[in-house]
């Protein structure tokens, strides 16, 4: 009797250490500017994506270093192309929550001119390949 009682309790404690070592997976949701294709953030995103440990569900998208349109395109290209168009893409903002273009203007009066200003760039390298919100487009 008294080694069924060790064999038992030697099984409840396998089994229990078993348990422990299969966690359950921690769900996320992305917020990610996908500038791309294959730059470091959708490279970022795509870790996630095949991260065993990880279930993802969902990727907003904001303007970051290109155009909200722009970024959701590579990021659901990117799903397709891996086979997860299970993932649902939400548009997060296009333009900044807190800074102004103006607070932007009164920093580099201030401080000195910004090599870059996202959303409030007046001119960018090579104008012809950005793709602008219709609101930011020359007439």
């Amino acid at each position: 009797m008294k080694l069924s009682k060790v064999i038992a309790t030697a099984l409840l404690g396998v089994l229990v250490c078993a348990l422990q070592g299969q966690s359950a997976r921690r769900k996320i949701i992305i917020d990610q500017d996908t500038a791309g294709p294959g730059g470091s953030n959708e490279l970022a995103v795509l870790l996630a994506l095949e991260s065993p440990d990880v279930d993802v569900l969902g990727i907003t998208v904001e303007s970051g270093d290109a155009w909200q349109d722009e970024e959701v395109a590579h990021v659901l290209r990117m799903l397709e192309l891996i086979g997860r168009t299970d993932v649902p893409v939400y548009r997060g903002a296009t333009y900044p929550l807190v800074n102004t273009e103006v607070a932007t203007e009164r920093w580099e009066q201030m401080y000195g001119k910004m090599a870059y200003k996202g959303a409030w760039m007046k001119e960018w390298p090579d104008y012809n390949t950005v793709n602008r919100p219709n609101s930011m487009r020359r007439r």
